[in-house]
């Protein structure tokens, strides 16, 4: 994502990953809210997840989730101003699978102005290549480590290593 946020030269990003798909419409209601008298610097809305049809029910069976809409602050649910994204930094590149994790704590302590929406924005497609299902355990440790900074961010001080007290 930060190879691509380089590359672009609009005022405003938006995000989708390749296996997920965005609602009719989504763009469009996240720009008009995005340019709304109160000049938000970001736009989430909300997504549903879905077990990709090509997977048999065996499989499908085995994803645990609540097909209910959510609101997300996910980066395919969201626009935001480029200067905005930039204020709040690069995507931390060590962190794989959790970055937009991280990315989000950091754009909370720096104030980012977001205003989440109720229409239903993208469909997460949920598979066997989902990064959650392929890199397990290296999912769970950065997670961890992303909690730890967001601690050490906003309380100035380490996490013991076993846990919060």
């Amino acid at each position: 994502m930060n190879t691509g946020i380089a590359a672009t030269s609009g005022t405003v990003l938006s995000f989708l990953d390749a296996d997920d798909v965005w609602e009719p419409g989504a763009l469009e209601c996240r720009l008009e809210r995005l340019h709304g008298d109160d000049a938000p610097e970001a736009v989430t809305g909300r997504i549903v997840q879905f077990v990709s049809p090509e997977l048999g029910a065996d499989a499908a069976a085995r994803f645990h989730f609540d097909p209910a809409p959510m609101a997300s602050s996910l980066f395919q649910a969201m626009v935001i101003r480029r200067e905005a994204c930039a204020r709040i930094g690069a995507l931390d590149t060590t962190l794989p699978s959790a970055a937009n994790i991280d990315w989000m704590s950091r754009a909370r302590l720096a104030g980012l102005r977001v205003v989440t929406i109720d229409n239903v924005v993208a469909r997460r497609r949920l598979h066997r290549s989902n990064m959650g299902v392929t890199l397990g355990p290296v999912t769970r440790k950065a997670l961890t480590d992303v909690v730890r900074m967001h601690h050490e961010r906003t309380h100035g001080a380490e996490l013991p290593k076993d846990g919060p007290t």
